[in-house]
């Protein structure tokens, strides 16, 4: 008896014995299938699907990755993220941390959103696809705002959700992301205009909430006295309409009354020397103006706690009208790069310096405290590179900035007034009045006013 009992615990060991490298050789079959696929999409498509939490791959896929791409994308759950390929290596944690939540920030009045906080990942990305939830995939387009500090800046407005995804670049600038849509309340507006047959017209528009997402706007009229045009408006007729702006996403309309008259005979006179007028500049609590122009450049610097928060409202509000004016002509704007403190470009510019030198890094960007982007009163918009240059986006921006009260601030062959290269997507807001008046003489700022911008060593 004890002899049969030994043989059966011996076949219940072979047996499990045989069962463990039965379940090995199907666990290696199973991997070994996994890598074969993510290494045949990784040659083909640039693109590694894993629902692991860590990065493991064969170590050959690992040196192709290294060795014969720039950059790599790897798909998990609900997001894809884009990474250069040298920073993808094996037990790379592939977790990223989003959850709804209500924001309650100022400008937010308790917003829903996703919140995407930073992690080690999303420190090596340069780019995120995320899947939205239902919430905010319904509206069709989102806003993305950064995080730095506790405050939140507008990175892209009207990001458009396609197939349930968004995509956005990712920032080292900013420390968390927060994805939301904020309706539309109401438009403002002047009630009346009177103008002149010929006359172009721009109605002042302010919008409610400023930083709401959708602020697309459609004109229409009463009576076939104007010629619109996308944003072109012009009087062609003598008489009285009502022009009706209209946000068809929240279906929020307001009307403005339209008076044109006929042209006055103007006399012509003979045109005059026009004489450079002299502007005083004045230093209040070490911030420069001329009249209520704050100047910053190479010659007059910001205090390095000079800090308006992030944009100012006026500019806010200007961009906005200016976005919403553009997309009725087929254009695409947003805010690229907006308000950065002291410490940010002092980390910006010393980067370049490391770089390309101090000499050369002076020709494209400010030292710290010498930025306008501190005075929360310029943006790049769209694309900070040489690749905007010609661009339709640049050339209307060139066009027509000057009408909301901007004007690209560092113009083509202007370097040696403004100190830096030529920058077709720099605005700086002025108000429409001085911007126009800039716009028109031809001159940059610094040949307008008068003044220098030059480094004191």
């Amino acid at each position: 008896m004890k002899k049969r009992k030994r043989l059966r615990i011996d076949r219940i060991l072979y047996c499990l014995i045989i069962l463990i490298i039965i379940i090995y050789l199907i666990k290696l079959g199973i991997t070994s299938l996994i890598n074969f696929n993510i290494d045949k999409s990784v040659r083909k498509d640039n693109l590694i699907k894993t629902n692991s939490k860590e990065l493991n791959i064969w170590t050959k896929t690992i040196n192709y990755i290294n060795e014969k791409t720039d950059e790599m994308t790897i798909k998990k759950s609900n997001y894809y993220v884009t990474l250069n390929s040298n920073v993808v290596k094996n037990h790379l944690s592939l977790k990223i941390d989003s959850y709804t939540t209500k924001i309650n920030e100022g400008k937010f009045k308790k917003q829903k959103g996703l919140y995407i906080k930073n992690n080690e990942l999303l420190e090596k990305t340069s780019r995120l696809k995320i899947k939205l939830p239902y919430y905010l995939r319904k509206h069709e387009e989102v806003d993305v705002y950064g995080i730095k500090k506790g405050k939140y800046y507008l990175i892209k407005n009207k990001v458009k959700v396609k197939d349930k995804y968004i995509t956005f670049d990712i920032n080292d600038e900013y420390e968390d992301y927060f994805i939301t849509y904020i309706p539309l309340d109401g438009i403002n507006t002047n009630q009346t205009l009177k103008v002149e047959i010929g006359d172009e017209i721009r109605p002042s528009l302010i919008f409610l909430p400023s930083n709401a997402t959708n602020k697309s706007i459609n004109y229409s009229e009463s009576k076939k006295i104007l010629k619109i045009k996308g944003s072109m408006i012009t009087a062609v007729k003598k008489g009285t309409t009502i022009l009706t702006i209209t946000n068809k996403k929240s279906n929020i309309s307001t009307d403005i009354k339209v008076i044109v008259k006929s042209k006055k005979k103007v006399k012509v006179e003979e045109p005059k020397v026009e004489e450079q007028k002299t502007y005083e500049i004045e230093n209040r609590d070490g911030v420069y103006y001329i009249g209520d122009t704050l100047i910053v450049n190479k010659t007059y610097p910001l205090p390095k706690d000079f800090n308006p928060g992030g944009l100012t409202d006026e500019f806010m509000n200007a961009f906005y009208e200016m976005q919403a004016a553009a997309e009725l002509d087929g254009i695409e704007l947003w805010i690229q790069s907006g308000f950065r403190d002291y410490d940010t470009q002092e980390i910006i510019y010393n980067n370049y310096v490391h770089d390309d030198g101090k000499e050369a890094a002076d020709t494209y960007s400010a030292r710290p405290g010498y930025s306008e982007h501190q005075s929360g009163l310029a943006a790049d918009i769209n694309s900070p590179y040489d690749s905007f240059n010609g661009t339709k986006e640049a050339e209307w921006l060139k066009n027509n900035c000057y009408k909301y009260g901007f004007i690209i601030r560092f113009p083509e062959g202007k370097q040696d007034s403004t100190g830096y290269n030529y920058e077709s997507w720099h605005v700086r807001f002025l108000g429409k009045d001085l911007a126009e008046e800039i716009t028109m003489s031809g001159k940059s700022l610094e040949e307008f006013f008068g003044i220098t911008s030059v480094y004191g060593e």
